[in-house]
């Protein structure tokens, strides 16, 4: 769908409670046209419920909103 992209994590926050965690963190995309024309930038959050299952964390739920978009 697109020629390029760029996908940058930036501010997070996490409240673990024993082998659950909720988290938040905002995320900066890039977005390059298929001719190369246009650049999206898309501004957004990921909210994350993660559990800890053998002593690894994953992802069990996860929620993407995006924020704001800009050509």
């Amino acid at each position: 769908m697109f020629s390029a992209n760029s996908h940058n994590l930036t501010n997070h926050s996490c409240e673990i409670d024993g082998d659950v965690a909720n988290c938040e963190t905002y995320v900066v995309g890039g977005l390059l046209s298929l001719d190369e024309k246009t650049c999206k930038i898309a501004l957004g959050r990921y909210i994350d419920r993660l559990e800890r299952r053998n002593g690894e964390w994953r992802i069990k739920l996860r929620r993407s909103i995006v924020d704001m978009v800009a050509e």
